[in-house]
């Protein structure tokens, strides 16, 4: 049986190893076939973890010792770069290099919903709501989709000559940030408002190198994005923002 707190790690060497962090003690190891883990999530219950590599995503069972999945599919056709759980744990999401983003039920292993970028999709993140998806692909843009209307809502590239590297979004849902390959970070409004506003109270992005900051929205979708901050983090290549 697992302890109560684990702590899980995954590498190039195509294996998920859980450990007992106060003693640094391997408790477990998983063997993941095919290529490395690029990418994995724990279920809001804990009792299992979701791991994506090349092509394929696996769930393991947490609750035992099993080396072997409880399932496993052919998600993408190249690399997964994101993945993550709904609050409930019923279904998943992803996006890969192949310029897909899915939405998968748990339970039938199923693809419910689908979204091309036209570009390697780097980034994802959930909103609170469980009904909108922010994306950031290897082109520099942003897109807002919404899972219930199955429409994007909005897309914007706050530097052209950049590609996204990582998003993420406070707990409260009302600010998203927005990090890139130049070092930049993009601090988002996401405005509960809809597009009855005009566009003159909008407030603009702070001009940053070579920024060209321009919002669209999509097939007349909502504005709901708004860049009210940015700022020059570091030098290089950004790995990761987290709230």
């Amino acid at each position: 049986e697992m302890p109560n707190v684990i702590l899980a790690t995954a590498s190039y060497d195509r294996t998920i190893k859980f450990w007992e962090a106060p003693s640094g003690i391997c408790v477990r190891t998983l063997q993941f076939q095919d290529s490395q883990v690029n990418c994995m999530a724990i279920s809001p219950h804990k009792t299992g973890l979701v791991a994506a590599g090349h092509h394929h995503i696996r769930m393991f069972d947490l609750q035992t010792n099993s080396q072997s999945p409880l399932w496993s599919i052919e998600a993408h056709q190249q690399n997964i770069t994101s993945i993550g759980f709904q609050k409930d744990g019923k279904w998943i999401y992803s996006g890969s290099e192949d310029n897909w983003i899915k939405i998968w039920d748990v339970r039938s292993q199923t693809c419910k919903r689908k979204y091309d970028c036209k570009a390697s999709v780097n980034a994802l993140a959930l909103h609170c709501n469980q009904g909108e998806l922010i994306s950031g692909d290897q082109n520099g843009l942003i897109r807002l989709w919404d899972l219930k209307a199955d429409a994007c809502l909005q897309y914007m590239a706050p530097r052209v000559d950049s590609s996204v590297r990582s998003i993420t979004i406070n707990t409260a849902g009302d600010m998203a940030c927005v990090a890139n390959n130049h070092g930049d970070v993009f601090c988002l409004d996401i405005n509960d408002e809809r597009s009855d506003k005009s566009s003159k109270d909008s407030p603009s992005a702070v001009a940053l190198g070579n920024t060209n900051s321009k919002s669209t929205p999509a097939e007349g979708g909502d504005q709901r994005l708004k860049i009210v901050h940015s700022f020059r983090a570091h030098n290089k290549y950004i790995l990761k923002v987290l709230f």
